[in-house]
């Protein structure tokens, strides 16, 4: 049998790929941390998303501070702090925030528009 002349590639995730987002995926090729149980404790930089358990109980999809977002879990409550729960239920907006995300948003529509005419 005759051999390829061409190099071996490395594999490519496709699915990885799919997903993730450039910067996420150049963080992932770099190399992967390794996880190690019990003996970290690791912070959270955000709570993404909730959801309902059957035994009404609640779940949140947890953005692990200097983590990759691909690497985000879902964590029962009992594993999160009370101050994060209540941050997560009752966000303070100020209003510096507000007037900056609309601004923001009256600039896209207007860009949007300007690129259409």
């Amino acid at each position: 049998m005759e051999r390829s002349r061409f190099p071996r590639r490395n594999r490519v995730d496709y699915k990885a790929l799919n997903v993730l987002s450039t910067v996420d995926l150049e963080v992932h090729l770099k190399g992967r941390r390794k996880f190690k149980s019990g003996s970290k404790v690791y912070f959270v930089e955000r709570l993404i998303s909730r959801r309902r358990l059957k035994n009404e109980d609640f779940e949140y999809l947890v953005k692990w501070k200097d983590w990759p977002l691909w690497t985000s879990t879902w964590e029962p409550s009992a594993h999160l702090n009370e101050h994060l729960i209540r941050a997560y239920s009752n966000p303070t907006v100020t209003v510096e925030r507000l007037q900056s995300a609309s601004v923001a948003f009256l600039e896209g529509i207007l860009s949007i528009l300007k690129s259409n005419a």
